[in-house]
């Protein structure tokens, strides 16, 4: 339950005249990996989630117009793909162990902290470091998942109209407040945490962000 005066709309006022739309940012922050080539880690990993159940399912549920949580199993088992192959590609040069996490109806412990009951659908956890291709899976419901441990986030909604672009700069979509709200969560549990960024997946269609 969202406690009052923190809803998910909340922060659109606050945000109006203060987002920009289409930015080539989140995609620039990364331009200067240490991969040779971005296509070489991109490529086998778009072909092997092409042949994928998961992506099929995926795709059958929002064709289907299926209620949100229909969607969350399929995309967890396509970012465990994207993890791995990941993984295998770039030769398990890993600088980071994160796992993205469904966090289903568990909100991320704040510990000491007085945080909202509020929770993104997916988030970016770090994880024990490992030699294999996959971190161990997390299971919210016994490990769980501390605020302090995430970095990024995904939000899902099972339709296109529910996307974070707009017609109009006087308005500001649900999902872009909720954003705000996540990410200002994740920097207050994390203070050296610069900005977060973040997936909206909105039926067949996604974008990034960055707060």
């Amino acid at each position: 339950m969202t406690p009052p005066g923190d809803s998910r709309t909340t922060y659109q006022p606050d945000l109006l005249g203060h987002i920009e739309y289409q930015s080539a940012k989140p995609i620039k922050a990364y331009e200067k990996w240490s991969i040779t080539s971005i296509d070489t880690v991109i490529k086998p990993i778009v072909t092997i989630i092409r042949a994928s159940p998961d992506l099929a399912e995926f795709c059958q549920s929002v064709r289907d117009s299926a209620d949100e949580k229909y969607l969350y199993s399929p995309l967890q088992g396509i970012f465990r793909t994207i993890e791995g192959a990941a993984a295998e590609v770039t030769g398990y040069k890993r600088t980071q162990f994160r796992q993205l996490v469904s966090m289903s109806d568990h909100v991320p412990d704040a510990e000491d902290m007085s945080f909202p009951s509020n929770k993104p659908d997916f988030v970016l956890a770090e994880v024990p470091p490992t030699s294999d291709p996959l971190t161990p899976i997390i299971d919210v419901e016994s490990d769980g998942v501390k605020w302090r441990q995430i970095s990024g986030f995904i939000e899902v909604k099972p339709e296109a109209q529910e996307g974070p672009n707009v017609i109009k700069p006087t308005t500001v979509k649900q999902i872009v407040s909720q954003g705000a709200n996540y990410a200002r969560l994740i920097m207050a549990a994390r203070p050296f945490q610069l900005y977060v960024l973040c997936m909206f997946i909105y039926g067949h269609k996604f974008s990034l962000g960055w707060y």
